[in-house]
């Protein structure tokens, strides 16, 4: 186990999508959060995801190391859980993405049933 990763990031495209979620939430790392876990409630495995720009310290984004762990007792294949909180943060984006082109707004209760 390896937890070396010290940062999160986004692909430009979701960091379009965060803003866009901004209104429901009250900050951009409660929006990533949240698609974290709608990523991994959809049951996606986790990954790696390329071209990303750092947005979060792995220490404001999780400070108490919980998504860490989690992630570790999920997973316990993963090598670093801040890859995987990554991958499941951008794979959420895009799901939120196309929740919202098709909604026009974020319906929480659709997308989570």
């Amino acid at each position: 186990m390896s937890d070396n990763k010290t940062t999160i990031g986004l692909t430009g495209e979701n960091k379009e999508v965060i803003q866009r979620l901004l209104p429901h939430f009250n900050e951009q790392r409660d929006a990533a959060k949240f698609a974290m876990a709608l990523s991994m409630k959809q049951g996606h495995d986790p990954d790696q995801i390329t071209g990303t720009e750092t947005v979060w310290n792995t220490g404001s984004f999780d400070p108490d190391g919980k998504l860490r762990d989690l992630l570790y007792a999920l997973y316990p294949s993963v090598q670093n859980p801040y890859i995987a909180i990554e991958y499941f943060v951008n794979q959420g984006l895009q799901q939120l993405s196309v929740h919202l082109d098709e909604n026009r707004d974020l319906d929480i209760l659709e997308i989570i049933e």
